[in-house]
């Protein structure tokens, strides 16, 4: 209301002091009564600590007040604020007036209690729909996962054929993919223990088929970094179809089933191919010095010593037999004999200095998983599946197929 007084036309010229100070009882202009106005209007409702006045002060602000309305109010104003001087204010008005503010105070309590009400139940569903959210983007996730391993499948089946009849996997490439923690000993055992090459290839692949992610990619790097030259042209087409390098997991193993793998049984594993294709254990002294160690047993002395054994079969059979006992012990031993030999010193530095991560832990402990749903699924148990390995074995190579 000041503002539109101060502002409408005609212009009013501010008074002496300006509109924001109070101006002396001499000062009569329009002007000055509209900062009396103002003055006061926050002086009272702005400013006032308690809300209450001495008669002194209720006096001279009425007074000013007044004459401000007498100045530039119409004749219903100035009527209003002599009623307003002489009105009686009795208990009743003031417990009327008390009650309409009580009520007031209620409504606006009332009014907060169900806005608060409202927004709560907003909060409660934007929790559901974030909860939707993450389970939906929880169950893209999943889709792709398989969408990834439908794919890992086919890319397999459209190179089977040619896989099985053409190649040998179960040597080099299994190095590698054993180096790779995607292949297990134990799987080598279930590949070797079949006498065709065809079938053990075969076997190798439909174990790769059943990971629970996608391995055509790695499988697809083994066999690039292993000896294929006669095969150039089927790995060259392999890996056109790689649409995806990047290995994702399903379904995590628990850190509990990653407990019992001893790390430095998993830094041979990563060093299996090297150590197979680079250490010669042939060399004299070494076979003693591995059994006076005890990394070979009299069992597997009888393998290792024959001369239809070839070297990397020997040392195959050491490695296995060490990763299996899975003990620092062992580890150390092996570690021992490579320190032993100027030749090798290097490499078990390099071995000792090998990071493993949880990922390396997860793909072992999916391989040993697979493993054991093969058994069921064969209905072979532990122990005889054990036995029926082992004799084969310790079969001669010419019956084994190697």
């Amino acid at each position: 209301m000041v503002c539109l007084l101060r502002n409408l036309q005609p212009n009013v010229s501010p008074p002496a002091m300006g509109f924001d100070a109070l101006p002396p009882p001499a000062e009569l202009t329009d002007a000055a009564h509209i900062a009396r106005i103002k003055y006061y209007k926050n002086y009272l409702v702005s400013h006032s600590n308690d809300g209450e006045l001495s008669d002194a002060n209720f006096k001279k602000i009425w007074t000013d007040l007044e004459m401000a309305i007498h100045g530039i109010g119409n004749p219903q104003d100035v009527a209003d604020v002599a009623v307003a001087k002489s009105i009686v204010l009795d208990n009743n008005v003031l417990l009327n007036l008390g009650n309409l503010d009580y009520e007031i105070r209620q409504l606006i309590i009332k009014k907060l209690t169900e806005d608060s009400k409202e927004l709560a139940g907003h909060t409660t569903k934007i929790a559901i729909l974030e909860k939707s959210v993450e389970s939906i983007e929880k169950e893209v996730q999943s889709v792709k996962k398989d969408v990834k391993m439908r794919s890992s499948k086919g890319a397999f089946k459209e190179f089977k054929d040619t896989l099985v009849r053409c190649t040998i996997l179960d040597k080099e490439v299994l190095d590698n993919l054993i180096s790779k923690c995607i292949m297990t000993v134990d799987d080598r055992d279930d590949i070797d223990s079949l006498a065709e090459q065809s079938s053990r290839n075969q076997r190798l692949l439909e174990i790769l088929m059943h990971r629970p992610y996608n391995a055509f990619n790695i499988f697809v790097e083994a066999m690039k970094e292993s000896d294929q030259q006669c095969h150039t042209q089927l790995v060259t087409n392999m890996e056109a179809i790689v649409t995806d390098k990047v290995l994702t997991l399903k379904n995590v193993p628990q850190k509990d089933e990653i407990a019992g793998i001893e790390k430095q049984t998993v830094k041979l594993i990563k060093w299996y191919n090297t150590i197979v294709h680079e250490i010669d254990i042939d060399k004299p002294g070494s076979l003693e010095n591995l059994f006076s160690k005890e990394l070979i047993s009299q069992q597997d002395n009888t393998v290792v010593t024959s001369e239809n054994t070839s070297q990397q079969e020997k040392i195959r059979r050491l490695l296995e037999e060490i990763i299996r006992k899975n003990a620092s012990s062992s580890y150390t031993a092996f570690l021992e004999f490579l320190k032993e030999d100027i030749c090798y010193m290097e490499y078990a530095t390099k071995i000792e200095e090998t990071d493993i991560s949880d990922f390396d832990l997860e793909l072992l402990c999916i391989g040993k998983r697979m493993k054991h749903e093969r058994k069921r699924r064969n209905g072979m148990t532990g122990k005889y599946s054990c036995i029926l390995i082992e004799r084969l074995r310790q079969a001669p190579s010419s019956i084994r197929g190697i």
